[in-house]
């Protein structure tokens, strides 16, 4: 992912991003913790004033735990297909449905410092696309430890601090997500992060 045009200047940990984090005393070392480490890093190189960043875009279905394991409910999925016709089937009707439906929506950030608009921008679609976009916030959800029956509701909101041990820092993180139904399964879905990143200090 690169959301700024001036990868040489690094935070002072010396590079974007944590390799794991660890939230509610668990350490999690998967692609959203890379992902929101590492946005949060290149929005204050950008901007070190920046305290919020603002995702929208328009997903289809509702959140659910699968999505925080996307490649063990895949596998279910197809364990559950009757032999290797069935999975021929399924991946033609696959293809074709994505070549009706087009490529992904594309999602918009916008950054704040307070009430004031930094720069607000599509993201380039290798670094986030709509498709994508879900499988992210359900990780925001769940360490804000919400129970899966509150993350479709209209407006959902917790807080969290994850800690980066290897590089010493903590982000204090309060979320709120808007989702609004469109139509036939399709929800737009707004999602305003609040974030600061401060030095760990051991207890």
């Amino acid at each position: 992912m690169n959301l700024t045009n001036d990868p040489s200047r690094l935070p002072s940990a010396g590079r974007l991003g944590a390799n794991s984090i660890v939230v509610n005393g668990l350490p999690f070392d998967n692609t959203a913790a890379k992902f929101w480490t590492t946005l949060f890093d290149e929005l204050l190189v950008e901007h070190p004033t920046v305290d919020e960043v603002v995702l929208e875009g328009s997903t289809g279905g509702l959140l659910i735990g699968d999505f925080l394991t996307p490649e063990a409910a895949l596998q279910r999925d197809l364990n559950q297909l009757s032999g290797g016709g069935a999975v021929q089937q399924t991946l033609e009707e696959v293809i074709a449905a994505m070549e009706i439906i087009g490529p992904p929506a594309m999602v918009h950030l916008t950054a704040k410092a307070g009430e004031s608009v930094l720069f607000s921008r599509e993201m380039e679609a290798e670094a986030l696309d709509a498709d994508i976009l879900p499988f992210l916030i359900v990780w925001l959800l769940e360490w804000g430890m919400l129970a899966e029956w509150a993350w479709n509701q209209d407006q959902v909101r917790s807080d969290f601090m994850a800690e980066d041990r290897n590089r010493q820092l903590v982000y204090l993180v309060k979320f709120n997500l808007v989702n609004r139904h469109l139509s036939e399964g399709l929800y737009q879905r707004t999602l305003s992060v609040r974030f600061q990143r401060a030095p760990r200090v051991e207890a």
